[in-house]
């Protein structure tokens, strides 16, 4: 499936680089959602696309995170390429293109590229993942695009979710998370997780691994 390339996916118009770098604030959160971020035409077709992937299950455990949903990642880190006309590759090549306007701005110290791409599932009524931090390879932003469905995303003080700050999720949304840009912030990467599946829930999650 191809999207033709005069389509466009994303609305660029609302990935506003001063909001999104004030996540790197120590005091802030870590984690802004921006809402209506996809073309709805755009989005069926990607969700058609997704649902076709062989998605596997993940480890029901992975050290102390309990977790439970499908997955696939694509991408240089993950050691397979998306396929060249399919519609998450130019989601990515559009996504890509934002990221990069943030180099400035947010001070990277590595030039943004996009190396992992990953699609997740999770089932209505799924246990979601319990809190935990992405892992300290995953460099400088991590963007999170919800496809389809309802989910409750926490953002926690710890393992634990006693006082975390709640957002919902849904359809259409982008959710972007502080990641490192350099070894001495391994320690501001927000712990979070998803719990409360209410509907079935497809998302992409864009990355760049060191």
């Amino acid at each position: 499936m191809k999207l033709a390339k005069y389509i466009t996916l994303l609305k660029s118009q609302k990935f506003n680089a001063n909001q999104i770098t004030s996540i790197y604030n120590r005091s802030h959160l870590g984690v802004i959602t921006i809402q209506d971020f996809i073309e709805e035409e755009s989005r069926k077709e990607l969700i058609n696309y997704v649902k076709s992937l062989p998605l596997e299950k993940a480890p029901g455990k992975e050290g102390v995170v309990s977790q439970q949903f499908s997955a696939l990642y694509f991408g240089k880190a993950e050691g397979r390429n998306l396929p060249i006309d399919s519609p998450l590759k130019q989601l990515c090549e559009e996504y890509e293109n934002l990221y990069k306007t943030l180099q400035v701005p947010a001070s990277f110290e590595s030039n943004p590229a996009v190396n992992s791409i990953g699609v997740h599932c999770y089932q209505v009524q799924s246990e979601g993942i319990s809190p935990h931090r992405d892992y300290a390879k995953d460099i400088n932003l991590i963007a999170i695009l919800t496809l389809t469905g309802k989910t409750n995303f926490l953002v926690c003080n710890g393992r634990t979710k006693l006082g975390a700050k709640l957002t919902e999720l849904v359809t259409g949304d982008l959710t972007v998370m502080r990641a490192p840009r350099s070894l001495k912030e391994n320690l501001l990467r927000p712990f979070h997780c998803i719990d409360q599946i209410s509907e079935e829930r497809y998302s992409v999650i864009m990355r760049q691994r060191k």
